[in-house]
């Protein structure tokens, strides 16, 4: 199980059912940590519903803003009939998934209390795109009846670039999405020529980010990046297919890493051509845009959606496979219609397992933001913040090191440790070796603190 939160258990879609094939995106590896194949199953909905009920208490004081992911399953190929019947087969599915959705949204504000602000709101999954206009418009009336979006709140969705033309993006401003992620799962000339309106029109109504996705089954090519790179979108994120990280010991990756070395150098190189700085995580921003200049400047975060220019607070993830961090505690959503359903039918917040956050778990999630955010862990910052000396708590992890320190992907300073720029495709990997959780796999994973 990978840590993103469109792992949706659903059938794959046959290439001859292409208009309604779903659209992945890139995996975001770190976005939590623990990451969620290490959350506890005995974290269920009291303990969630225990954290929402500290959050309305703590907001009596002060109310900090929400991060609101919604995801939204995409549409699979269990119903053989005609493309007419599987219209309306996906139309009753999705009516039926916004119905689950509104009783969960009931289900938290109960508990959450009238400190309901959000700051950025996201709408992911499988592709939500592919929601009737009506669906949508309906989905953003539930949210809005039930949060207040800030005057600058982002407000993002993505989308299948084959589903939609101009007149549904200028429906997307109707609705006060300001932000479009479009996922490319072909990257032919016909597809290409296709966004390049999309972007254009996207443009033309005032978007204020757009962003393309490569979907992990694009294979990555010099000339593939030169011409997305040419739609000129603000971010362009790359396939996991080309970055995934190795899960064993980094010694045992050696083939891989000179595959991923050659992909990282050309990417780099063509994109960087092209006017755009890495960011971290396969992800590119051009030079002026925010996240950019968060890179060059130390501030980059990272969030369940990928890096961003300000860090999120709590974030309340619904539906199907949602992943979401309220005060000390990460859950994550049953990941399978059937139970997402099934626990909402019966008035139960849908939470499969989680993890109550420790300081361990704090100390090791700044280490790992920082070498793929900054590139570097400065040891006076950790001691600083954490009051821990790096060379003594991390002894085992920075011997750890020397493979990438061989290959010339780290260098290991006196009091830092910096990922050089030909390391930064391996970034990921390198944080892995300070997840305690990935070194203990032989045993059972350790809560942060006993669940009751």
């Amino acid at each position: 199980m990978t840590d993103t939160p469109a792992a949706i258990a659903v059938e794959p879609v046959p290439p001859s059912q292409a208009w309604q094939r779903p659209t992945r995106r890139a995996v975001a590896r770190y976005a939590t940590y623990p990451t969620a194949e290490h959350f506890d199953g005995r974290f269920r909905a009291p303990q969630l519903i225990a954290a929402l009920s500290e959050r309305r208490i703590a907001s009596q004081t002060v109310c900090t803003p929400l991060a609101v992911h919604v995801q939204v399953p995409f549409h699979d190929a269990r119903h053989r009939g005609s493309r007419a019947q599987a219209g309306a087969h996906h139309r009753e599915r999705d009516s039926s998934y916004l119905d689950a959705l509104e009783r969960e949204v009931t289900l938290v504000v109960e508990q959450i209390g009238p400190c309901r602000s959000v700051s950025r709101l996201h709408l992911g999954g499988g592709s939500p795109g592919c929601l009737s206009d009506a669906h949508l418009a309906r989905l953003m009336g539930l949210l809005r009846r039930n949060f207040y979006l800030e005057q600058d709140a982002e407000v993002a969705i993505d989308v299948d670039p084959a589903a939609f033309d101009a007149a549904r993006l200028a429906h997307l401003r109707e609705l006060g999405f300001d932000h479009v992620i479009l996922t490319l799962a072909d990257a032919g000339p016909a597809a290409l020529d296709h966004v390049a309106d999309l972007v254009s029109a996207a443009r033309g109504l005032a978007f204020a980010g757009i962003d393309v996705e490569l979907a992990d089954e694009i294979p990555i090519a010099p000339r593939t990046l030169a011409d997305v790179a040419a739609l000129r979108p603000d971010g362009i994120a790359l396939g996991a297919c080309e970055r995934r990280a190795a899960r064993r010991d980094p010694a045992q990756a050696a083939d891989d890493e000179a595959r991923r070395a050659v992909f990282g150098s050309e990417a780099l190189s063509c994109l960087a051509a092209a006017g755009y700085e890495a960011i971290g995580m396969g992800r590119f921003a051009l030079r002026g845009d925010a996240l950019a200049a968060a890179r060059r400047e130390g501030g980059l975060h990272m969030t369940l959606q990928g890096h961003r220019a300000r860090p999120d607070h709590d974030v309340l993830g619904l539906g199907v496979a949602a992943i979401g961090r309220i005060g000390d505690c990460l859950y994550q959503n049953a990941r399978t219609l059937a139970a997402y359903h099934g626990a909402l039918e019966h008035d139960r917040l849908p939470v499969a397992h989680g993890h109550v956050v420790e300081a361990d778990d704090e100390l090791r999630h700044d280490v790992i933001e920082a070498l793929m955010s900054r590139g570097q862990v400065d040891f006076g910052d950790v001691l600083a913040r954490h009051g821990v000396d790096m060379r003594s708590a991390f002894a085992a992890e920075i011997t750890r090191l020397a493979p990438f320190v061989v290959r010339g992907l780290v260098e290991l300073h006196g009091d830092r440790i910096v990922v050089t720029s030909g390391g930064r495709h391996a970034a990921d990997e390198i944080a892995a070796v300070f997840d305690r959780y990935l070194h203990e796999r032989a045993g059972p994973a350790r809560a942060g603190r006993a669940v009751p």
